[in-house]
């Protein structure tokens, strides 16, 4: 599971976390009571492709 975000053409930025299981992927929420709601289940039978976009973080300390 790993954290991302939502809502950024809307200018309405939420996180959300992603689930990847053996048979899909799921879109979670956080609640208050520590615990997660889900909403959105889609399964690999209903993806066509996906992209991923990978961004590293530089840092004074590391060099560059």
């Amino acid at each position: 599971m790993f954290l991302t975000s939502v809502g950024h053409a809307d200018g309405d930025l939420r996180p959300i976390y992603v689930l990847i299981s053996d048979h899909a992927l799921y879109m979670l929420s956080a609640t208050d009571s520590k615990t997660y709601k889900k909403k959105a289940v889609v399964t690999f039978k209903e993806i066509d492709y996906i992209t991923v976009r990978y961004r590293r973080f530089s840092s004074i300390n590391d060099g560059k």
